[in-house]
């Protein structure tokens, strides 16, 4: 088969692929530049849109979600095969069309918006990989992905930042268990547009989300291994029964052994502004005199009024979609969405009219604004105005 652009956006669209067609594929990427798959992924994802406008028929997601599938099999092929350039631009791929697997809880769609200008013309970028390091003796360190170095010998710590992860190595047990050690705080600080992950001294790793700060000593001494924080993260505890690892947000606090678990803690959240969510292992959620013991699988949500629920069932891909790249909502209402989309592009949101839906949508974070805002359009209950970083929210 030629390598040509016709060709690959029609293999693109199909459903399932010869060993033929996936050999060719891979031969195109290793010897065509990255950039034409890219753009031809996205041309024909706006084909497909106004083909779905113009006849007033539902996007099918079906093509999409079978090209997902297919590049998170190969994603795991390339470990085997070492395809880095392949995986580059699945991701590519996937930013460009898998933002359109959205749909509104409501079967009774009656318009279709037509394609805003402006969404093109007022893009805003995704956020990145970025945060600051403020230590406890006052310094301050602007982290992001493009580096690695050697930052400071600090607390009992060696610090090193290495390509957007930030490592806290325990030095000699002499410097951390002298009688003259005092534990202090240190701080990693994310902005609205920015993420970043963070290895403790104990092994334990940590992703933390957009607007979020987490505070913790260079190293652990004493009876426990205690961090403070505000916004969201997610935890991967090292195991150590001799030093508990306990979260504190605000009033509240998660006590663990060893296990995997995320928490969201924003302010703006409202009626439940902290939400502890367990993958692995057990926590437990107290708040005063109130406690809960977590299963996997399980949520601690405590309400503005103090009051701490457990739901026994929840969508755990939901809740940690974030850390993998991506935004994943199941019949959330729009404002929920909004927020979230407001942290990563840093964005401000204004709704001019109520929309009383709720939404499916799954969507890479590393897209562009106007894709997230053109995948929500499709529903027809809503579209949106974009004035630089200002986004209005409409009535179809």
């Amino acid at each position: 088969m030629e390598y040509s652009k016709e060709n690959l956006a029609a293999l693109l669209r199909k459903q399932q692929w010869t060993a033929d067609e996936y050999k060719w594929l891979l031969q195109y990427i290793n010897h065509e530049d990255n950039s034409e798959l890219e753009h031809v992924a996205r041309e024909d994802y706006e084909q497909q849109l106004i083909h779905a406008y113009n006849n007033q028929l539902p996007f099918s997601t079906e093509v999409l979600a079978n090209i997902h599938s297919k590049l998170k099999e190969n994603e795991a092929q390339r470990k085997q095969f070492k395809l880095s350039r392949w995986v580059a631009v699945a991701a590519s791929v996937i930013g460009v069309l898998f933002c359109t697997v959205v749909y509104l809880h409501n079967k009774n769609i009656e318009v279709k918006p037509k394609l805003t200008d402006n969404l093109i013309k007022n893009d805003v970028a995704p956020g990145t990989t970025k945060a600051m390091l403020k230590l406890s003796n006052g310094s301050t360190v602007v982290l992001n992905d493009d580096k690695t170095e050697h930052i400071a010998h600090h607390g009992g710590a060696d610090i090193v930042e290495d390509g957007g992860k930030l490592s806290f190595n325990k030095e000699s047990a002499a410097s951390v268990n002298d009688n003259t050690y005092t534990l202090s705080y240190n701080s990693l600080i994310t902005p609205r547009g920015g993420q970043f992950q963070l290895q403790l001294a104990d092994g334990t790793r940590v992703w933390v989300n957009s607007a979020s700060q987490l505070q913790f000593p260079a190293v652990f001494k004493g009876k426990e291994r205690r961090v403070k924080l505000v916004g969201e993260a997610y935890f991967e505890v090292a195991k150590n029964k001799e030093m508990p690892f306990i979260v504190e947000v605000g009033s509240s606090q998660v006590k663990v052994l060893g296990t995997h678990f995320n928490i969201r803690a924003y302010a703006e959240e409202g009626k439940t502004p902290v939400e502890a969510t367990l993958l692995e292992g057990s926590i437990r959620f107290t708040n005063a005199d109130n406690s809960v013991l977590l299963k996997p699988g399980e949520q601690a949500s405590l309400a503005a009024n103090g009051a701490l629920a457990l739901n026994e069932n929840v969508d755990t891909d939901e809740i940690t979609a974030w850390k993998n790249g991506f935004f994943h909502f199941q019949k959330r209402r729009l404002d929920f969405i909004m927020r979230e989309l407001a942290r990563w592009y840093d964005i401000e949101v204004v709704y001019k009219d109520p929309i009383d839906a709720s939404f499916f949508a799954e969507m890479p974070k590393n897209t562009n604004l106007s894709d997230a805002l053109k995948a929500l359009q499709l529903t027809g209950k809503v579209r949106f105005a974009v004035d630089g970083k200002r986004v209005t929210v409409l009535k179809q």
